[in-house]
């Protein structure tokens, strides 16, 4: 007699998660918008035997709906949303009213889905695949999430730590640092701490390091076969190492300083191992956000702009985009202009005309209150009037005029232009002597930059001054944007994806991102009164506008009763 083998639990999971009819309709909506839909419906057409039961479309609305329900993005949970599913439901996704949908095919059916992404980049199978590769078809369910919702011209950029399910098996993890890491500031970790950190490392059990595997050759320290070490900033639950990936997320903010307020949905996003290099995927995120108008600008921490600038801000500032960055402590400096009499300070050129208290001003800290930061701007103010200010537009090939503080309109008083010595003495006034044939002033010169000047570090703007930061602080979007993944929206954490392989997080998380613009959209615009972009093309009625409601108090309403005789 054998002994019959105990089904799994998941095999007979009989969950139910329900969704409701706006949920419903608005993951229907994305499917109808999603380029990548005949592409997963040809995958799921391609079976040897029998006809597939659970079609495509079931399972991009499926995995569109678990993340809007609040639940995990695990497969059971998956299967549990399409368990939930009305006979018309069902319908409108292509699946027959009696079909029993088992956890077994929903696995079968994303795992082929990632073995056919993972073929594309193959050239063996590049003819008979076709053509999505993995970052490409997430990319393809955030853009039809966002299909009837423009970008505003400006976006924010930054990262963040995605742990990995599986259990870290080494005692000891050291990460691998990316040559192009900004080295960490003294103030942000003092000398104490880098001692104590020290003291325990010296004192940690002496164990076996994790073994260095291809491609990359990084050490691996868990059955995760694409998980990585790396740095994150800490937490009050969170360790400054993980184990895992890094998602670089793109997300949109206001067009200009001031104006009003945007949702900040995640226009693209690319994910990779722990401890790559932030510069290129940083740069790969911003180009999956496709064609943005104008003015065309990219904020981004000093994490970015430290790389180096073949690998971020070049290709940036060539493919027509404007960084708008932080400085790192080492970036600081005064260094020679591209011209005699010129000199680069902070990323923005000035004439030697230029007064030598201005030229070393204290440096912008983290620590600083409100107070330090006006005072940063009033001191970088000073310098404005011997700033080089742009003279016409950028040409194509990256080179942009720029003219002295002595070419007319002038900001200085400069003997070598006598039209400048008209203007009011509130004007600066310089000493430079035109009978000097070495005088290498170049108040009255105009100097033509590229793109290979200064690139890490060159803005619109002085760094410090006030227009800098009312821009750079835009970038607190991509935080909101974080939060809602994390917090306010989802609930993004360890364990949220219990799967192992780039591949597959990468598929996963473009679906959650997906979700989240849909929610961020509808309740965004359901707080201000106004028209959800995906109820209008649902037909929609719009929401009624909020009553004010005014509550009397209780001497108004005594008042009110003695006028009319009832409290006589």
């Amino acid at each position: 007699m054998t002994r019959r083998r105990a089904r799994p639990f998941r095999d007979i999971d009989i969950r139910v998660n329900h969704c409701e009819t706006w949920q419903f309709k608005r993951a229907l909506a994305v499917l109808g918008h999603c380029s990548a839909r005949a592409f997963v419906n040809k995958v799921f057409a391609q079976k040897a035997g029998a006809k597939r039961k659970l079609t495509g479309d079931a399972l991009i609305v499926a995995f569109l709906l678990t993340p809007m329900l609040s639940m995990d993005m695990h497969l059971v949970m998956v299967t549990a949303t399409i368990r939930g599913w009305s006979p018309s439901q069902r319908r409108a996704v292509g699946l027959d009213k009696g079909v029993d949908v088992t956890y077994k095919m929903v696995c079968d059916g994303f795992a082929k889905l990632c073995r056919v992404c993972d073929r594309v980049d193959d050239d063996d199978a590049a003819d008979e695949v076709a053509d999505y590769g993995v970052a490409s078809l997430a990319q393809a369910f955030l853009n039809a999430s966002l299909s009837i919702y423009p970008p505003t011209g400006a976006v924010a950029l930054d990262s963040t730590d995605l742990e990995t399910w599986a259990r870290i098996r080494y005692s000891k993890v050291l990460v691998d640092e990316d040559p192009d890491t900004p080295p960490q500031d003294r103030q942000d970790h003092p000398a104490d701490a880098t001692r104590q950190q020290r003291r325990s490392v010296k004192r940690a059990h002496h164990r076996p390091l994790a073994p260095r595997e291809p491609p990359d050759y990084r050490r691996r320290y868990t059955v995760d076969p694409d998980a990585r070490a790396a740095h994150r900033s800490a937490g009050a639950t969170e360790t400054s190492i993980y184990v895992g990936y890094e998602a670089h997320v793109v997300t949109d903010v206001p067009a200009k300083p001031g104006t009003g307020p945007v949702p900040h949905v995640a226009r693209s996003m690319h994910l990779v191992c722990a401890g790559y290099h932030r510069g290129v995927a940083g740069l790969i995120a911003v180009l999956f956000a496709g064609d943005l108008p104008r003015p065309h600008e990219v904020i981004c921490d000093r994490a970015y702009n430290w790389t180096r600038a073949v690998l971020f801000s070049l290709p940036l500032l060539r493919c027509g985009y404007t960084p708008i960055v932080d400085l790192h402590s080492r970036q600081y400096g005064v260094h020679p202009g591209p011209i005699e009499g010129t000199l680069w300070i902070d990323g923005t050129l000035y004439t030697e005309c230029l007064p030598q208290r201005l030229r070393h001003i204290p440096r912008l800290t983290r620590d600083m209150d409100e107070g330090d930061k006006i005072r940063a701007q009033q001191e970088r103010a000073l310098r404005a009037p011997y700033e080089f200010v742009p003279l016409g537009a950028k040409r194509r090939d990256g080179t942009q005029r720029f003219r002295g503080p002595a070419v007319w309109p002038a900001r200085i008083r400069s003997p070598l232009s006598p039209r400048s010595m008209r203007l009011g003495y509130e004007h600066p006034t310089v000493q430079c002597d035109r009978r000097r044939p070495d005088d290498p002033c170049a108040c009255c010169k105009t100097v033509t930059l590229s793109n290979e000047d200064q690139p890490q570090i060159r803005m619109p703007f002085p760094h410090g001054s006030r227009q800098w930061f009312a821009s750079y602080y835009r970038r607190v979007g991509i935080e909101s944007a974080f939060g809602g993944l994390k917090s306010n929206v989802l609930h993004l954490r360890r364990g949220y994806f219990r799967i192992f392989g780039l591949t597959a997080h990468r598929l996963l998380l473009g679906f959650t991102l997906a979700a989240m613009n849909v929610v961020t959209l509808r309740y965004w615009h359901l707080e201000r009164d106004l028209p959800d972009p995906w109820g209008q093309v649902l037909g929609e009625p719009d929401p009624p506008p909020a009553a004010s409601r005014r509550r009397s108090s209780r001497r108004g309403a005594s008042h009110r009763a003695r006028a009319d005789g009832n409290g006589l």
